[in-house]
Order: structure tokens, then C-alpha cells, then sequence
């Protein structure tokens, strides 16, 4: 498991998971959330990446930014990137931005985890 100052990410049989221990990602948190999630996913190729963001309070525009261009990214490596836990304030930001419409979101990391299953 490695930690950056507000973001823990782990590497699990299932994902590689980001965790911001922070209420509002501001620029410093949302550098050190792409560059640790970036090295873990690399140390994991084809793995899907979530990020649970569920004691996210706010979003800046430069976190905003930060999590398009992970999208772009792990969308061109052909994973899958997933938002977990948003709280209402950080989901309707990203609805009126209309990105909701491009991540994948979960309710919780149980239900990403859920959606990482085969259907058997």
C-alpha cells in the first residue's frame, strides 16, 4: 500500500483502489491522487482502477482535470475507471459539468467490486 499526504491506494486480487482521506481535494491532493494512482495501476496492468471518494466533500476544477485525464488514460489502456461513493455536493458538480454521463459511478466500493464480477 502506498500513501501520498490525503490519498491511500492499495492493489487487491480485484482493482486498484485510490482512497482520499480528505473532505476537499484541492490542487496538491489532486497531484498526488493522479501520480499514485498512475504508479499503482501501472504496477497492475489491465487491473480496473476505483477511486472512492465517499469523505469528498468538494471539488476544485483542477481535481476536476485531474480525473478526466486518468479517464482518458485508463480508458486508452482499456480498463475500467470507476467512481465510488460521492457525496451529493461532488455528484451534482459532476453532473452539471455533465461528466456523469462519462464515468462510471458507484454508489459504494462494495457495488464497484459487485460490477467487477463475471456474470456467471
Amino acid at each position: 500500500m502506498s500513501q501520498g499526504r490525503e490519498i491511500v491506494v492499495d492493489t487487491t486480487e480485484e482493482m486498484v483502489l485510490g482512497m482520499f482521506e480528505c473532505t476537499q481535494v484541492d490542487d496538491e491532493h489532486a497531484r498526488t491522487m493522479q501520480t499514485e494512482v498512475a504508479k499503482a495501476a501501472d504496477g497492475a496492468p489491465g487491473m480496473p482502477v476505483v477511486l472512492d471518494m465517499s469523505k469528498v466533500e468538494m471539488l476544485l476544477s483542477i481535481s476536476i482535470g485531474v480525473l478526466v485525464a486518468l479517464l482518458q488514460k485508463f480508458k486508452g489502456e482499456g480498463r475500467r475507471f470507476m467512481l465510488a461513493g460521492l457525496q451529493p455536493k461532488v455528484r451534482e458538480t459532476l453532473t452539471i459539468c455533465r461528466l456523469d454521463k462519462l464515468f462510471e459511478i458507484c454508489d459504494t466500493v462494495e457495488e464497484a467490486r459487485l460490477r467487477l464480477r463475471p456474470v456467471s
